[in-house]
């Protein structure tokens, strides 16, 4: 079959008379004006038409609730004893020290080590005194 045209396609269906024949003029603007006069109701707009999830309320509750838990999860875990008896990560009145050194390993040369401990705050300081940065690992 050959290719059709725009023309050969209006000259078929002219043919098969499936257009009907446009309506008077007269008749077509008397329709259109009553049609006019008619007052407008608004288009219902589909409940899902939102293009982000979290629009809708239900899932906002959702990702609210999904915060509060990884929150709560994270100052859980933050509080948790890193290892059995080293105490809190944050120091806290009437707890155990906030740190405690139980080994140090330096792997470069020094003169002299110092730690040294705040009865207060239980935080500790490390000082290593003439220590060589230039030594390789």
């Amino acid at each position: 079959m050959g290719r059709l045209t725009w023309h050969d396609i209006r000259q078929q269906l002219r043919q098969q008379d499936s257009v009907p024949p446009p309506p008077p003029a007269t008749e077509f603007w008397t329709r259109f004006r009553a049609r006019a006069r008619q007052r407008l109701r608004p288009e219902p707009t589909p409940v899902r038409q939102r293009a982000r999830p979290w629009a809708h309320p239900l899932p906002r509750l959702a990702w609210a609730a999904a915060l509060l838990i990884l929150t709560g999860l994270a100052v859980l875990l933050l509080q948790r004893d890193p290892t059995p008896g080293s105490g809190p990560l944050v120091a806290v009145a009437g707890r155990a020290n906030a740190s405690a050194i139980e080994e140090i390993e330096v792997f470069v040369p020094y003169s002299s080590m110092m730690i040294m401990q705040d009865a207060e705050t239980g935080s500790a300081i490390v000082w290593l005194a003439d220590l060589d940065v230039s030594a390789k690992l």
